[in-house]
């Protein structure tokens, strides 16, 4: 996991609940920001990163949406790459 303002990521052990799993599949890659719970509650969040496994299930639904095209483009004032959705041409 990668959290927020972090250069480096942050190799997370334990059995760990998925709470949350949001963000973009884009034909350029992907974009995921993952929420997990430990045994205690105690809540953990940040980037998805490369490497994730899931030790049982995990119940996941993806939506399309045909008629939009998102992709990631430079942003002036945050100096990374934020998500731009345009219609599909």
């Amino acid at each position: 996991m990668r959290y927020a303002r972090q250069e480096g990521t942050t190799l997370l052990n334990g059995t760990f609940e998925v709470i949350s799993l949001n963000g973009t599949l884009e034909q350029s890659g992907e974009h995921l920001h993952l929420c997990v719970s430990d045994p205690h509650g105690t809540m953990l969040g940040g980037h998805m990163m490369p490497g994730c496994t899931v030790r049982t299930t995990l119940e996941l639904v993806i939506g399309s949406l045909e008629e939009l095209a998102f992709s990631r483009q430079p942003c002036a004032l945050s100096g990374y790459d934020e998500l731009h959705i345009s219609p599909v041409k």
